[in-house]
């Protein structure tokens, strides 16, 4: 009985032995000159020399040749592109009596008048802006817009202002030439004609706004608001005036 338990224990011992895994030692590989080498690369970023073109404000990966009458010139680095060159807005009629369109019938203290999308030179049937960001630098941008004065067009050197009109903008819809989305915010919506201060339509934080970003917005959701006791009859004109500064920086806060 002893030799068969001390046969059976040599052999599992055996067995173990046999099965224990390998131990893989690394060959030391040794080169003379010649046989290895190695190559370094580099690449330069630079922006773009060229002049930027309007963009379809649907593909804004797709240069265009026929946008319609252009509110800007368009530069490089950091451009406005484009820009809707003319709007009027529908006829107002005076009147004593204009009522809200409340229940009440109570009076309003001013008037909201509706772009004519007819009259005015649209693209794509919608208000366009277009600005493109070939910098490389990765800081933001800001998209600034005040109004002149709503002025009566006459000959009169003492020219009547409409004191208090303002025009509503919407936020509009966004696209990208990357199809990207994000990073653009719209502060601002009212513009005050006549106040000097800017008002921040659109801004692009850091690391967001390189390439083409086009805004189309609806005009029957772009307003002219005139208070009542200001309407006198005749024909009013203003100027929209947009400027494209560097924002946000892409080391703010860092």
């Amino acid at each position: 009985m002893m030799k068969r338990q001390i046969c059976g224990s040599i052999l599992m011992s055996a067995l173990l032995l046999v099965n224990l895994p390998k131990v893989v030692r690394a060959e030391t590989v040794t080169t003379t000159d010649g046989e290895v080498g190695k190559t370094d690369v580099t690449v330069s970023v630079t922006p773009d020399s060229d002049m930027m073109s309007p963009v379809d404000p649907d593909h804004p990966n797709k240069t265009v040749n026929d946008a319609p009458d252009n509110g800007v010139k368009p530069g490089k680095n950091l451009s406005l592109v484009y820009v809707t060159h003319t709007i009027k807005f529908d006829d107002l009629t005076t009147s004593p009596t204009s009522k809200s369109n409340s229940s009440d019938n109570s009076m309003v203290s001013e008037v909201a008048i509706n772009l004519d999308p007819k009259s005015s030179i649209l693209w794509h049937s919608q208000f366009v802006v277009e600005v493109g960001d070939e910098r490389g630098t990765g800081d933001g941008w800001n998209l600034t817009v005040t109004g002149d004065p709503l002025t009566l067009d006459d000959n009169n050197p003492n020219k009547r202002v409409m004191e208090g009109a303002k025009i509503e903008l919407p936020d509009g819809t966004i696209k990208r030439n990357d199809e990207t989305k994000g990073g653009i915010i719209q502060p601002e919506r009212t513009i005050q004609l006549g106040d000097r201060g800017a008002n921040i339509l659109k801004t692009s934080i850091s690391d967001t706004g390189a390439g083409m970003t086009t805004f189309q917005m609806n005009p029957s959701e772009i307003k002219l608001s005139v208070p009542v006791s200001n309407v006198k009859t005749g024909d009013y004109k203003t100027t929209l005036n947009w400027t494209l500064s560097t924002g946000p920086s892409n080391t703010d806060g860092k």
